[in-house]
């Protein structure tokens, strides 16, 4: 899934409307999960920063 939504422009840095929150990236580290942190979704946000 998050593959399909990069490929079609998703942002791994966007925040909500009112900016409050984390973004995808800041979950898939584990912003709310401490020590949950989501590896593989990790390394494809982070590379498609750089994209």
């Amino acid at each position: 899934m998050v593959r399909m939504l990069l490929s079609h422009g998703a942002d791994p840095e966007l925040k909500k409307h009112d900016g409050a929150g984390g973004s995808a990236l800041d979950w898939a580290r584990g912003w709310r999960e401490p020590g949950l942190p989501h590896g593989e979704v990790v390394e494809l946000l982070e590379r498609s920063r750089t994209a």
